[in-house]
């Protein structure tokens, strides 16, 4: 349904995103895009059914990218500057596209089209965590 504004019409339509896309905005983030203001990064909760043995292999590989995108998965990163923790799942991730694509259609636009950064992994990441771009 649209909503009118200042003479402008907004419709919402629904996208559908690569959840490996996603691993990789996450990934920029996790990895240089956003770790100037996070730190202590862990899981919080492990997706159901997910055996002690698979817990063991997930640290020995992308587990930061992999956790959240699934769902019961949950991640915690504290907020070096405020000291706050932060939970980071798959509601969230699904919220941050959601912000990103209207708050900032630049950094939309740079995901969309494969041209995305640490920038726009950072903007992505505090769009999941804080509803916003709160740094840099």
């Amino acid at each position: 349904m649209g909503q009118q504004e200042e003479g402008v019409i907004k419709f919402t339509v629904p996208e559908s995103v690569n959840v490996e896309r996603v691993k990789g905005l996450l990934c920029s983030a996790f990895e240089g895009g956003s770790n100037y203001w996070y730190m202590d990064l862990d899981v919080h909760q492990w997706p159901d059914g997910v055996s002690s043995r698979e817990r063991v292999d997930a640290h020995i590989y992308d587990w930061h990218t992999e956790v959240p995108v699934v769902e019961g998965g949950v991640l915690s990163l504290v907020d070096k500057y405020e000291g706050d923790e932060h939970l980071l799942d798959l509601a969230k991730i699904t919220k941050g596209l959601a912000i990103m694509r209207e708050k900032y259609p630049r950094h939309w636009s740079n995901f969309a089209t494969e041209n995305d950064d640490a920038e726009t992994a950072d903007v992505f990441l505090q769009c999941c965590v804080f509803d916003d771009i709160i740094y840099g």
